[in-house]
């Protein structure tokens, strides 16, 4: 899972789960209790399936956060993949080395300053080194803070009911964790607790997400200071194992449509599954997810791939760590409809300099995509046993590929179409 999207701060190097009596109480009062906000968004299907809504006016529902570098100078491996409402470029790209700062080596969604001077000049700045920086908020493709707060990012037709308590402050949990997801740097992002037959997914310093036994209710504790965009990542984070605790098989794994088809791209964060799902659905194959592909099994044919949110996730230029959403819209379109999956493709790690597709053994394939699946919990034989026989018979009946190709916003425009032939050629040996 996207493990990497947002800066934790202050978290405690070699955390184990467990805070000491004393650094809990000494947290205590350094943050005085207050009573608790509670906000009820009530059922998801009834908050997520309206559509994706219109983005908020930044002048009075967003915060302008610091601006970012967007002269094109600064900029390389730069793709174009959409038009925005006022008509200039929206684009892929990278920072060149010279002008990279904390996480700015990952590829980025922005716009380009030159092109924003002409159409709206009060959002463009220049730094001290006369560089050229556009403040993204006034164009509405910073954080999407308001829209979020409205829009609880559940969704895949589950009903799940959720509340969140504000100004929470975060007691030690006992027991210690059963399972943790960790960052680069090897501090946790999320640790796993249970609470009798609660679940208990804790991201240290900012919030507790309380899930019940089978998925059907998630409650949030969160402190004070952790902004509402950020809460609403947090929330996308643990998205898929809610879905999985209601005993669902969730794919880490993008999706479009081929040919009324669907097609999954498959891997851990990093191998470009939301890149190659964009630029895909940027020449006309609609999306069904970027990241989280929950799959069905039919009695009657191949699995079912269901559609989740009517928005892509990219890195966001105006702050490198999140991801803007991008809405679905004629340059990038969405498949609100279930697809048979009649190919799967395991990215592979950008090797090779054509695209290449090598069919992978149903038992190595198993492997793989129990390493890219969401499990809530590793001990539970009930969700082990599910997984286990769910993605054996995908494997049975949906052809695994491993797909190599180099990462390079360029070649994108003639990857697409190999993988569509690709896909294609693979419904007809069918």
């Amino acid at each position: 899972m996207s493990s990497d999207m947002v800066h934790v701060s202050g978290a405690d190097e070699g955390r184990d789960g467990v805070r000491a009596e004393g650094e809990q109480a000494a947290s205590d009062r350094r943050k005085p209790y207050r009573v608790p906000r509670l906000v009820v968004y009530g059922s998801v299907r009834e908050l997520t399936l309206g559509g994706p809504g219109a983005s908020p006016d930044a002048s009075n529902t967003m915060k302008s956060k610091k601006p970012k570098p967007s002269d094109p100078s600064v900029k390389h491996n730069i793709l174009r993949i959409g038009t925005h409402p006022l008509g200039i470029g929206l684009y892929l790209f990278e920072y060149k080395p010279g002008f990279r700062a904390d996480d700015h080596h990952r590829r980025h969604f922005g716009v380009m300053a030159d092109e924003v001077e002409q159409v709206m000049p009060e959002a463009v700045s220049r730094d001290e080194n006369g560089i050229r920086q556009v403040d993204h908020a006034l164009l509405g493709i910073s954080d999407f803070a308001q829209q979020l707060e409205t829009e609880t990012t559940l969704v895949w037709g589950g009903r799940v009911t959720y509340t969140e308590s504000r100004d929470a402050v975060l007691p030690a949990m006992r027991p210690p964790a059963y399972h943790r997801w960790q960052l680069a740097s090897g501090e946790d992002w999320i640790t796993f607790h249970r609470d009798g037959d609660t679940y208990v997914l804790r991201f240290p310093d900012l919030a507790d997400f309380r899930i019940s036994a089978h998925g059907r209710r998630v409650h949030c504790d969160a402190a004070s200071d952790v902004p509402e965009a950020t809460l609403r990542h947090l929330l996308n984070q643990i998205l898929p194992l809610v879905l999985n605790g209601q005993r669902a098989t969730v794919l880490h794994a993008g999706a479009v449509e081929v040919d009324e088809s669907a097609v999954a791209f498959v891997g851990p964060t990093g191998r470009g599954k939301s890149t190659l799902t964009a630029a895909m659905a940027n020449q006309g194959f609609r999306f069904l997810t970027d990241d989280a592909l929950q799959v069905s099994l039919s009695a009657s044919g191949p699995p079912v791939a269901a559609p989740g949110q009517p928005h892509l996730r990219l890195w966001n230029a105006s702050d490198s760590t999140t991801k803007a959403r991008i809405a679905a819209g004629p340059g990038f379109p969405h498949c609100d409809q279930e697809r048979a999956l009649t190919a799967i493709y395991l990215l592979g790690e950008g090797e090779g300099a054509a695209p290449t597709f090598e069919r992978v053994r149903p038992s190595a394939a198993l492997l793989e995509l129990i390493q890219n699946s969401f499990l809530l919990d590793p001990d539970s034989p009930e969700l082990l046993k599910l997984q286990h026989d769910n993605l054996s018979a995908m494997v049975s009946t949906v052809p695994v590929f491993r797909m190599n190709y180099i990462r390079n916003y360029e070649t994108l425009q003639q990857v697409c179409p190999q993988v569509v032939a690709h896909a294609r050629s693979c419904t007809i040996k069918s």
